[in-house]
């Protein structure tokens, strides 16, 4: 009886290469044709270029893989490749991700707003983690020259950041407020760490 031949399969696909801090996870999606035969393992490659493949390891038959063998700032580009009995087939499309220490950033829209004297304004701001930070975050803010009679209010004042989170600040002016230009900073504050970003506010 004729031995039935065996097939190379087709590439999977790599679907993320998510940062984090000193690690990298991957996710990919099985190859659409697995030549007649069961995928059995996956071959991840890695390398600092890209378009280089140069092997980093075989799981088994899992579509997820955590690369904690890397080094935050520096880049990293990988590829997947399927395994069966017939060996690996091609490998995956290329993607590439950039670890980093757990960290927040903060920003603010719209850079500048005009308000008449005894007039409220807000402003959205804006809490962007990286590097798998996760905690709290509290917001306070300042203004230069001082406002007089001029308040300062955050809805929410404390985040809970887990992903991008936004805060209305609100700014009430007095009726004795000195019409002029004000360098408004906004401070985050969380995990050990603080983040400011500025805004104008005129008032006329």
């Amino acid at each position: 009886m004729k031995a039935r031949s065996q097939r190379k399969h087709s590439a999977p696909t790599l679907l993320s290469a998510t940062p984090g801090n000193a690690q990298v996870t991957l996710s990919w999606s099985a190859p659409s044709s697995n030549g007649g035969s069961d995928i059995t393992n996956y071959t991840i490659y890695r390398d600092t270029t890209s378009g280089t493949r140069i092997f980093l390891v075989t799981v088994g038959n899992v579509l997820t893989y955590i690369d904690a063998g890397v080094s935050n700032g520096t880049t990293y580009y990988y590829t997947v490749a399927a395994v069966n009995v017939a060996g690996p087939g091609p490998q995956s499309n290329e993607l590439s991700a950039t670890p980093q220490a757990a960290s927040f950033t903060v920003s603010a829209a719209p850079e500048s707003r005009s308000v008449a004297r005894g007039g409220t304004t807000t402003y959205a701001v804006t809490v962007t983690p990286s590097g798998g930070f996760s905690g709290l975050v509290s917001l306070s803010a300042s203004a230069s020259p001082k406002a007089k009679s001029t308040t300062f209010s955050f809805n929410p004042q404390q985040l809970s950041v887990p992903a991008a989170t936004t805060s209305t600040l609100t700014v009430r002016t007095n009726r004795s407020t000195a019409r002029g230009t004000y360098t408004i900073t906004i401070t985050a504050s969380g995990g050990g760490l603080t983040r400011t970003v500025t805004v104008t506010l005129v008032v006329t």
